[in-house]
């Protein structure tokens, strides 16, 4: 996807669910980072997972050129986070899966604290 498109689409989903100060907020499939920059502006804690370690190499870069504190970005497997029950207050999944869509929700809804929002916009990369 465009760096222009990835970028209207987090504009979009942070329209969507706003982070309140204080709060800590999971962005699943973070690649580059496009909405995890964002949503560090609004919560108090990010944390930024994506299955490719190259990826979250990338991103750790572009975190210390902004020079975000709040932000952990880490290599983890989406259909398998490694964090416990109900440890945030709101996820973000913006991407093509790589795993199945029911796989990524259970496990939103586990690591979610109940009520939390999650804003999920995701695409089967076989269907394009």
């Amino acid at each position: 996807m465009a760096k222009k498109r990835l970028d209207t689409l987090a504009a979009a989903a942070l329209l969507l669910a706003r982070p309140a100060a204080g709060t800590r907020i999971l962005d699943v499939e973070a690649a580059l980072g496009a909405l995890t920059l964002l949503l560090a502006r609004h919560a108090d804690e990010v944390v930024a997972v994506d299955a490719s370690a190259a990826m979250v190499k990338a991103l750790r870069a572009r975190i210390a050129v902004a020079k975000l504190d709040n932000i952990e970005a880490r290599v983890a497997d989406p259909a398998a986070l490694p964090f416990p029950e109900r440890s945030f207050d709101g996820a973000y999944l913006l991407s093509f899966l790589s795993v199945p869509l029911d796989a990524l929700l259970a496990e939103l809804r586990r690591v979610l604290k109940p009520g939390a929002p999650a804003v999920v916009a995701a695409a089967d990369r076989d269907a394009l």
